[in-house]
């Protein structure tokens, strides 16, 4: 009869890396991939344009905001509207590659959130 070794390896402690961020390579990494137009599938092509669009439309509004700072003589508020838009810009481009990037099913909240090969609310009809 075979026994059960006593004294076993101890195991590693998991990092709060481990904790947050289940099966990820790092919590801040994404691939450029993510927004590359070159895709055969509508559904994926009309996301990854309403991320370029939700970037362009973003960043727009953050260089009107440095472009207005600027000519009401706000210098200060000018660095730190250019400070903000620039991570704010670096922000939202994580988060909306990490979603573009989303697949399978994943549990939020103690729900089971799956992502469908079409989006229904995000993908107008006549792209899909």
């Amino acid at each position: 009869m075979a026994s059960f070794p006593r004294d076993l390896p101890p195991r590693p402690e998991p990092t709060w890396r481990d904790r947050s961020c289940p099966g990820s390579r790092g919590c801040w990494d994404f691939s450029w991939e993510a927004y590359s137009l070159s895709t055969s599938e509508p559904a994926i092509l009309a996301r990854r344009v309403c991320m370029i669009t939700t970037l362009g439309v973003r960043t727009a509004l953050s260089i009107l905001g440095i472009l207005f700072r600027a000519y009401s003589g706000s210098i200060g508020g000018m660095a730190i509207g250019s400070i903000f838009a620039v991570f704010g810009f670096l922000f939202v481009a994580w988060c909306l590659a990490r979603i573009g990037e989303a697949q399978g099913a994943r549990r939020v909240f103690g729900l089971n959130v799956v992502r469908t090969p079409k989006p229904i609310a995000a993908c107008p009809t006549y792209l899909c």
